[in-house]
């Protein structure tokens, strides 16, 4: 299916064209092999786990096309681990092996729902580690499993949403001392990638997570596009002004819908981290509150990035394995959202007040809440007092 799935995608391939990320990242790439320190003599907006997954492809071409096609065997490797590791844990889940083929396949084809945003960006890096500690985990082997996390928050923050639940499941498991090593080994991988770049160029690094912290509500968003719809329907009124690669909301009532939409993402995180709390003792609760916080993160984040829902590829195949009833729900709206995302982004992406692209948009995000308030139903029918170590229930 990943086979069929790069084929059946042609513009995977030679699809570094002006604009692109891919110009950036092989920007990024060239002037590393070349000797120059990122953050210190040239700014990088990524944190830098990033470069692991940018600089290597330069050793094949430094060409943006080159380049381009280097990058996206390197993404559809990553994507290939995804796969195997979520099998894994599948495994552990109990999950019969045909229903686990089932679970699988929009994992392995999300080049067809997705096109090719998964394969030109590097959102696969910390997607693909998060998937390898949920097995990690699931094998019994925690600080594995923390220690994937780090890294992969170390290239993109959103993993370390599941690090509070790591360390409750290794707590109910092992107690204090296990809870502690897992911190460590969390806090020793993140740290790690950081700490050389925050020495050798400190300005450059500070001005990175400046980028990344300090921005407005994004169009994309789920307040973004629901206030640029009424703008079209009906003349809500509210302005636009780019930044940071985007655009973004402005104004009184841009300031007013981000306002609520950051207080509702801490609402749910903090109600997700009292929950995993009492929740995450199990390998379902481990899983299920992992899920939701990350597709918290997506669905109520000030940026919306397309290539964001790269990050519940593995989470959502995992979470319909152990949501009951919800499951089925749960992977059509999460699919349908990757569907209108492609053709959002690939066929109807603008900021002009048009009403039907920015319907697209809109329902996509409906979608995404929708997969949202799926999850939270099922960490909500979680046990709140799970004993500390039990086998997974076989699922057919």
């Amino acid at each position: 299916m990943l086979v069929a799935g790069a084929a059946a995608t042609p513009y995977i391939w030679h699809s570094a064209g002006p604009g692109s990320d891919l110009v950036r990242y092989a920007g990024y790439a060239e002037q590393t092999i070349h000797g120059r320190l990122p953050y210190r003599d040239f700014f990088i907006e990524y944190p830098p786990g990033s470069l692991a997954a940018i600089v290597p492809p330069a050793a094949v071409s430094t060409h943006p096309i080159g380049y381009g096609d280097a990058f996206a065997v390197e993404m559809l490797v990553l994507l290939a681990v995804t796969v195997g590791a979520t099998g894994v844990t599948l495994r552990a889940l109990g999950v019969a092996p045909r229903r686990t083929l089932l679970l699988l396949t929009p994992l392995a084809g999300s080049t067809l729902l997705l096109g090719a945003l998964p394969a030109t960006r590097f959102d696969l890096l910390p997607t693909c580690l998060t998937a390898v500690a949920l097995a990690a985990v699931a094998r019994s082997r925690e600080l594995v499993g923390a220690a994937a996390l780090g890294l992969g928050a170390a290239a993109k923050l959103f993993p370390a949403v599941a690090a509070p639940v790591v360390l409750v499941y290794a707590y109910r498991r092992g107690g204090a001392g296990a809870c502690v090593r897992a911190a460590a080994a969390f806090a020793g991988a993140f740290l790690a990638p950081l700490v050389p770049f925050a020495i050798l160029g400190p300005h450059g690094f500070v001005s990175s997570l400046r980028y990344q912290l300090d921005r407005p509500l994004q169009f994309e968003t789920l307040g973004g596009g629901a206030a640029l719809f009424l703008h079209a329907a009906v003349g809500f009124g509210v302005g636009l002004v780019p930044g940071n690669g985007t655009y973004n909301l402005s104004g009184d009532r841009g300031l007013a819908i981000g306002l609520v939409q950051t207080l509702a993402l801490a609402a749910v995180l903090v109600w997700l981290l009292r929950r995993s709390l009492v929740s995450a003792g199990t390998l379902d609760g481990l899983i299920l509150c992992t899920a939701a916080g990350v597709c918290t993160l997506v669905t109520l984040g000030r940026v919306l990035s397309d290539q964001f829902l790269v990050w519940l590829l593995p989470l959502v195949p995992l979470a319909c394995a152990i949501a009951g009833s919800t499951g089925i729900a749960l992977l059509v709206t999460f699919s349908a959202s990757e569907v209108l995302t492609r053709i959002w982004y690939f066929h109807l992406g603008t900021v002009e007040p048009q009403v039907g692209p920015l319907t697209v948009l809109a329902v996509r995000n409906l979608f995404l809440v929708a997969t949202l308030g799926l999850l939270l139903v099922a960490v909500r029918r979680l046990p709140l007092t799970p004993p500390s170590t039990t086998a997974p229930t076989a699922r057919r």
